[in-house]
């Protein structure tokens, strides 16, 4: 058991904090009363923490005797976290007789800033790492599985990729370019990877940023979430490519994948159906 709190462990109270004080601010410049706005803030937030470090729970401690089949396995949190925010936001909106799609706008921008300093921590903890960026003979032993995970687009893996980083000696990229002999013996840190963590928080910052400008100019309620939803999941989706940590379910596609094009579809659909009603409304 630690006796500590690291850096890491720190990054996602921050967002928590961070994204309290945002949709505060526009919660109450939209007109709700200030018992409204920390019923649902605090409750919505504190939902989404407890959500991450259940999953997160859930889904730790594989060591490497179990092989990184085992622990390497589809995983989803930001969607699991979504899925539980989306129905405590429902229930309080419905107790409360306010709207939910009026909630919703408000509170997107809130969940991209947690979300971008959330995957920060990853980073500082060194999971959700990227594919490895090296010179095709280092994976030419591996099995057409195996190098779907971690050499999934080689034209985005090239040795020379400016932005690639490494791991410490111990650190779960560590282990797995050592189980699948990519590592030639006992090495001091992983092969390059791509930062995906960083790339998702920075997609997330600038959907929060440019939600927040949307915001007060938005033509119809829900147009915020969806767009936001949307953006996030086609983002992701992208993202997963370039990601080592999942696996394959389904043809070349993860469980993060699925759940994104589900999300993205829905969005969609309710931005459409929320256009439609607006239309009308103003005829």
């Amino acid at each position: 058991m630690r006796a500590f709190v690291t850096e890491a462990d720190l990054w996602l109270p921050c967002g928590i904090l961070a994204g309290w004080l945002m949709a505060s601010l526009a919660a109450r410049a939209a007109g709700l009363s200030a018992r409204q706005t920390h019923g649902l803030v605090l409750g919505g937030l504190l939902t989404v923490y407890a959500t991450s470090v259940l999953f997160t729970a859930a889904t730790a401690g594989h060591t490497a005797a179990e092989g990184w089949h085992e622990w390497l396995r589809p995983r989803s949190g930001v969607f699991v976290a979504l899925a539980a925010l989306s129905l405590y936001a429902a229930v309080f909106c419905r107790w409360q007789r306010v709207s939910f799609r009026h909630v919703a706008d408000i509170g997107a921008p809130a969940f991209l800033l947690v979300i971008a300093c959330a995957r920060v921590g990853c980073f500082v903890r060194g999971c959700c790492w990227g594919d490895v960026c090296c010179d095709p003979a280092q994976v030419a032993g591996l099995s057409n599985a195996d190098a779907a995970c971690v050499y999934t687009i080689p034209a985005l893996c090239a040795s020379a990729w400016p932005l690639a980083v490494i791991f410490p000696r111990g650190s779960m990229a560590y282990m797995q370019h050592a189980m699948l002999g990519l590592l030639p013996g006992p090495q001091a840190h992983s092969l390059p990877c791509h930062p995906v963590q960083l790339y998702e928080a920075a997609v997330a910052a600038c959907l929060a940023v440019a939600a927040l400008w949307l915001l007060p100019r938005r033509r119809f309620p829900v147009q915020v979430a969806t767009l936001c939803l949307a953006g996030y999941a086609l983002a992701r989706f992208a993202l997963e490519f370039v990601r080592a940590d999942h696996a394959i379910i389904w043809w070349r596609f993860t469980a993060a994948q699925m759940a994104s094009l589900a999300c993205a579809a829905v969005a969609m659909g309710w931005y459409w159906r929320a256009a439609r009603q607006a239309g009308r409304s103003r005829r």
